[in-house]
């Protein structure tokens, strides 16, 4: 038990070393947004932010997993829960800004990606508050299939962002390995992979469509052609 002076000669009630604890890895979260403020942090994009949220939040599912139930409120090892709890409405308020930047864009295909986005993230919240149900009631199964699930969610989300940094010509520096400081946080394989699907995806789509396109105007000109020739 840990003893705090209150006054001269005085002594208020003991804290016990799980409060210590949580209070420590409350600290270790706050000094870690400190860290991400990096000279590269300013020169990100939304879109990267958005990306580097999604991996940390697959990484601290992970982490908690990893723990077999063992990690819970009362454990010493809360810093990655606290983590991805802090990392979950970091990324639902990147989005929700996101929408906002083209709230005033009358585009249908645009505003079913920014849609599809918020769904993934309410999934992404959904499944995180499972996860951390399987840890209070050392849940292994639940915690698997929690982790399993949001994991889904998230690299949907990074297709949709693949599809979106097309659709919106948004910058994303996280995918250049010569960008100075690059080495400080790494997107993983699965990350980068399912975000280049959504960008070829949204490429065959939009050529499919210009195709279409193309033919049913060919096909126009032709009718306009057959009504306007005289030999007809």
């Amino acid at each position: 038990m840990l003893l705090k002076k209150v006054g001269a000669g005085t002594l208020s009630s003991p804290r016990s070393h799980q409060e210590v604890d949580i209070v420590r890895a409350c600290k270790e979260v706050l000094a870690s947004v400190s860290d991400n403020l990096t000279a590269l942090s300013f020169e990100e994009s939304l879109m990267d932010k958005v990306l580097c949220a999604c991996q940390r939040i697959i990484d601290g599912a992970q982490t908690v997993l990893a723990s077999e139930g063992k990690t819970t409120l009362h454990s010493p090892r809360v810093h990655p829960m606290l983590q991805l709890v802090a990392d979950v409405p970091l990324l639902a308020s990147h989005v929700a800004l996101w929408s906002s930047f083209f709230d005033g864009l009358n585009l249908l295909f645009l505003h079913d990606l920014l849609a599809g986005a918020a769904d993934q993230v309410k999934i992404v919240g959904h499944q995180t508050t499972s996860l951390l149900q399987g840890c209070d009631g050392y849940l292994t199964s639940l915690m698997s299939e929690s982790s399993r699930k949001l994991t889904t969610a998230v690299l949907s989300l990074c297709m949709i962002c693949g599809e979106l940094s097309l659709a919106t010509d948004s910058t994303v520096i996280r995918l250049d390995h010569s960008t100075k400081g690059y080495n400080t946080f790494r997107l993983s394989r699965d990350v980068n992979k399912h975000f280049l699907q959504g960008c070829i995806k949204f490429a065959q789509q939009t050529l499919a469509g210009g195709v279409s396109a193309l033919k049913d105007y060919q096909t126009r000109a032709m009718d306009r052609k057959d009504s306007t020739d005289p030999t007809q």
